[in-house]
């Protein structure tokens, strides 16, 4: 009888580990846990694997929700051991052949916090994430992003082991990308950054291109070039992809056309420039702030004309200068330079531009503030 009755608990274990590793309970617990994130959405797996010891993986995923966002995946792959797993932790987690579509045309992109419920404390942390032909398609009021994605992240060290993107085009507050692309590699040369054209309110740089280099957690680009206001620029940046976020810039200017900035800025009825200014520049900064920056610039050989027609403007320089109203409109009303040097300066959140400039009228000297300035906008 003793012998029996271990036979037959051998057997309903057996029994009850197949059933729990068995393909259609594993979907139907998968579903489960995916419609307590996805509230309201329809879930669809076609198929899935199991290797108890180290993998389960899942294909033909879609997670939709009509009308406002559809996920496809070709394959999840779920990497894991059993160090990682009495640790709460997934060794990797591969994304194959995916795409990402957003409809959220008169909400922003933050409205999908509302479908999307994830439950941090409870959830298994991800050590490295794959991501394998990602197709992005987000269309919100305040974001749209078409783009192609393959890269592995590893989440733990905060680094990139590669990175191959393409975005057809990003708009986002004021900020529009065109026609980009990247490709790096961790510890090997050659890798390439280009971007058609990249905009910010009224500013526009055209043809950037430029080396990148992927080092443990730094990413930089050297020898970038572009086109900006009738000339160009070259240079080199920087950035930890670190939580730090500290990022340095180098840039020579070349041949800016002042006429071409006027036009671009739409200050035709503020301002009359002309010549060709050229100089360095140089910041360093965390996030959106800007600890350090200096420039110099001068003006080529040729000089130009500069016409200051805004009264407020210099109502606001006469204050701040000490200086006569009518003489300020009266030197700047047809000045002709023959020379001009400019150099900024960053002073207590303030950038400074100390402007000097000489010709045959004499010399004329501007320094203008823009207060609280950020990598966004201040306030003259």
């Amino acid at each position: 009888m003793r012998k029996i009755a271990y036979s037959l608990l051998i057997s309903s274990l057996l029994v009850l580990i197949i059933f729990i590793f068995s393909e259609p309970v594993i979907i139907l617990l998968a579903k489960c846990q995916l419609k307590k994130v996805f509230i309201g959405s329809v879930i669809s797996i076609k198929d899935c694997s199991l290797k108890p010891t180290h993998l389960l993986s899942f294909s033909d995923i879609e997670i939709k929700k009509e009308n406002l966002y559809d996920f496809k995946f070709s394959k999840i792959e779920i990497q894991y051991n059993i160090f990682s797993l009495l640790r709460r932790g997934i060794v990797k987690l591969s994304l194959q052949q995916a795409g990402i579509s957003v409809s959220l045309p008169h909400k922003s992109i933050f409205e999908m916090t509302k479908f999307i419920k994830l439950a941090p404390s409870s959830a298994f942390f991800i050590c490295s994430l794959e991501l394998s032909g990602l197709e992005l398609n987000l269309n919100s009021n305040d974001l749209t992003l078409l783009a192609k994605l393959s890269s592995d992240f590893n989440l733990s060290k905060q680094s990139i082991n590669y990175l191959k993107l393409k975005i057809d085009l990003l708009d986002a507050k004021g900020f529009r990308l065109e026609n980009a692309s990247l490709n790096i590699e961790q510890n090997m040369s050659g890798g390439e950054l280009f971007i058609q054209k990249i905009g910010y309110d009224k500013l526009i740089i055209k043809e950037i291109k430029g080396k990148a280099k992927l080092e443990k957690d730094s990413l930089s680009f050297d020898h970038i070039t572009a086109e900006l206001f009738n000339g160009e620029f070259t240079g080199y940046f920087a950035l930890k992809i670190n939580k730090d976020r500290v990022y340095l810039v180098n840039l020579k200017f070349i041949n800016i056309d002042l006429e071409e900035f006027v036009k671009d800025f739409n200050l035709d009825d503020k301002f009359e420039a002309s010549g060709k200014l050229g100089g360095v520049l140089s910041l360093k900064g965390r996030n959106l702030n800007i600890e350090s920056l200096n420039g110099d610039f001068s003006t080529s050989e040729s000089g130009g004309k500069l016409v200051i027609k805004d009264a407020r403007f210099l109502e606001n320089l006469a204050n701040s200068s000490k200086q006569s109203f009518d003489l300020l409109v009266e030197n700047f009303k047809d000045y002709h330079y023959n020379t001009g040097l400019t150099k900024l300066s960053l002073d207590k959140g303030n950038l400074i531009f100390n402007i000097a400039l000489e010709g045959g009228d004499g010399r004329r000297n501007l320094i203008i503030t823009v207060h609280n300035f950020k990598l966004g906008r201040g306030e003259l």
